[in-house]
Parts: structure tokens; sequence; C-alpha cells
């Protein structure tokens, strides 16, 4: 949740209206559950349900970022597109981590709120922008690495798919 907050140290956009910054937010709740529900509620059972968590984890993560390419159409730029696509992949997969290990979307819903909400209402800095996404995959891939460590030693994951997660284990 932490890292929802580190882009209001861009500082806020002094443009937006009341009006402006209730739209926004109501907009990126509608955006975080509808995004949670598509990617780790409907794709992540579908995958699941056909094959392991570790497959429905990454496939789920990696398709996250197909839903992001629509901000081309927002005018951003293609280095702005590439940042934001980054951070979906490290979001996405250790989103769907979260999932696994708890069984609910609502945590991935509240963060992808968070995160969604401090994204729009903050200034935008393309060097800044691409500072915070470096920053969010370093904090990312360990945690990754350990949630994967928590999934498999799971007392709900039967011996099956426990041993493909050990076969499994992310690097780092």
């Amino acid at each position: 949740m932490a890292l929802s907050f580190l882009q209001y140290s861009k500082g806020i956009n002094p443009e937006l209206t009341s009006q402006a910054v209730i739209l926004v937010c109501t907009v990126m709740i509608c955006v975080g559950l509808l995004e949670e529900l598509i990617f780790r509620g409907i794709l992540f059972q579908a995958i699941i349900s056909r094959g392991t968590v570790i497959r429905a984890i990454y496939l789920c993560g990696f398709t996250f970022r197909f839903g992001h390419v629509v901000n081309l159409l927002r005018g951003y730029s293609p280095v702005d597109q590439l940042i934001q696509l980054v951070a979906a992949i490290a979001i996405g997969v250790t989103l769907g981590y979260c999932v696994a290990i708890t069984r609910s979307i609502l945590p991935g819903v509240l963060f992808h709120i968070l995160f969604n909400v401090s994204g729009s209402l903050t200034n935008h800095d393309p060097l800044w922008d691409t500072v915070l996404v470096a920053l969010m995959v370093v904090v990312l891939v360990p945690y990754i690495a350990y949630l994967h460590r928590v999934l498999s030693r799971l007392p709900h994951l039967d011996d099956e798919k426990r041993a493909v997660l050990a076969t499994a284990a992310p690097t780092t």
C-alpha cells in the first residue's frame, strides 16, 4: 500500500478543482474494482481451473499490461506508456500472489484504487515517474520472491500444487 502513496511526492496537481478530484476518485474506484474483477477475479479463476496457481499469477500479471495500452488514447507518450507497462506487470504479478494467498481480490482492489487515485491527482513528471517505477520494481521483485515462498507453504494447497510451486520458484 505504501507504494501507492509514493506518487504524492510529485505534488498534487494544482489545476484540479474539487469537482475534478471527486470525478477522478469516483472513476478510479470504478476502474480499480473493474480491473481487479477482470484480471484477478474472472481471468485468474479461469486459468487456475485449468492450470496451476503460478500460471494464473503470471498470465494474469502479464495480461494486465494489455489493459493499460488503452492509455495511448489518453495522450501518453511511448515512454510514459512503457513506464506504465513495466509497472503494470510488476503490480499485476504481485497482486496475483496476493489473491492466491488471501483468496480475495479485496486487497488488490484497495491497492489499485489508492494507486490510481494518487497517479491521477499528482503532477505528471516523466523523470520522476521513471524513478518511481524503478523504485517500485526494486521493491516488488524481492517481495514477489517472498510471496512465492509464503504461497508454497500454505496449507490450503494440495501436494500436487505445492510441488509445482517448488519447481517454479522465481529467482532473484
